[in-house]
């Protein structure tokens, strides 16, 4: 995959991110699709429709991208005592 990193290594497979866009009431939104391949990813959108809606998740999400270790120990322990 043209040296990009994968997303994560699960049993030694990659596993990369897939970006997705589409347009909503005058914007522009974007979201990721972690799969095995391009057209595993693909395959994912295809079942975006049957999804079922699981309820509103709180706190903030952890990023591990930036920042070093520090940062999502930091957002771990804000969302434990939100």
């Amino acid at each position: 995959m043209d040296g990009n990193k994968p997303a994560m290594v699960i049993n030694g497979e990659p596993w990369w991110r897939y970006s997705y866009e589409y347009d909503f009431d005058g914007g522009t939104y974007a979201f990721d699709v972690v799969a095995k391949s391009e057209i595993e990813a693909h395959a994912r959108m295809k079942k975006i429709a049957l999804a079922r809606f699981v309820g509103q998740m709180s706190g903030n999400p952890i990023p591990v991208s930036r920042g070093g270790f520090l940062v999502p120990i930091i957002c771990w322990w804000r969302n434990l005592f939100a």
